[in-house]
């Protein structure tokens, strides 16, 4: 039974269309950050020719997951699938869903997209992957599996290539952090305020203990920096100077 509208396949074709022609984007993103973060090119003898940019993480370490995740001929039929789609033709697809019952299990709803196997032939530029893909089919092909083999190993291989980011910039973001607390800190005691009674009017000390606790707070807290010491023959240790600049005495802004 098809219970579909006319409406809701071409919705379908509209997202099915901006959903393909994104499968690149994820690609072209991490690229970019990849090589900020590890700029080294390969050597200019392994380069495959002159307009290889890739650096040597991205061949030591990013390609092969790429490969693991990615490299099976069925998702390698759906980044071909993307150029078809943006550079020659919107597949044209069978939508439906059928609904089977068989007492006492109950009623399952099946929903099918099927890209015209037909159509797909017309392409002559798939991949050898892709084709490898194609010819495994018997008829059309099932899209809906595809997609969902894609989004879990995309999800798995955001979290590994995000995880590779925040490891390679640790020590940065640490200090990004740790100043900004200490920030926070500062100024929740620059700008304590007192409590209020239920006169309207505040409580009187009151400004006095919140800036103390809020003292408190920053004195457990402690700063942090990066500094060069060095050990004298004495054995005392000589402290250099910070590259954090010192927070203004409290209250200085209020005189």
């Amino acid at each position: 039974m098809n219970d579909l509208s006319d409406e809701f396949e071409h919705e379908t074709v509209r997202l099915f269309h901006n959903y393909l022609a994104s499968v690149a984007t994820l690609r072209d993103v991490q690229r970019a950050t990849h090589r900020k973060l590890w700029p080294t090119r390969i050597p200019a003898e392994q380069r495959s020719s002159s307009s290889d940019s890739r650096t040597v993480w991205e061949a030591e370490t990013y390609e092969p997951t790429v490969t693991k995740l990615f490299g099976d001929d069925d998702i390698k039929f759906l980044f071909d699938l993307r150029n078809f789609t943006v550079h020659y033709a919107v597949p044209v697809m069978s939508i439906g869903t059928t609904f089977s019952h068989r007492p006492p299990a109950p009623m399952r709803q099946i929903n099918r997209v099927d890209l015209l196997r037909a159509e797909l032939n017309k392409y002559s530029k798939w991949s050898g992957a892709a084709k490898r893909f194609l010819n495994t089919q018997k008829g059309d092909v099932e899209f809906l599996p595809l997609i969902e083999k894609y989004q879990s190993r995309a999800r798995t291989f955001y979290g590994w290539f995000w995880d590779q980011v925040k490891d390679a910039v640790r020590t940065e973001v640490d200090e990004y952090h740790a100043k900004s607390n200490e920030f926070a800190l500062w100024l929740a005691e620059e700008m304590a305020t007192p409590d209020w009674g239920d006169d309207g009017m505040p409580v009187p000390g009151s400004i006095r203990r919140n800036r103390a606790r809020a003292h408190a707070a920053r004195f457990a807290n402690g700063t942090d920096g990066w500094r060069t010491n060095s050990v004298e023959p004495s054995g005392t240790v000589a402290l250099g100077e910070s590259d954090w600049t010192p927070l203004p005495p409290v209250g200085k802004y209020r005189r």
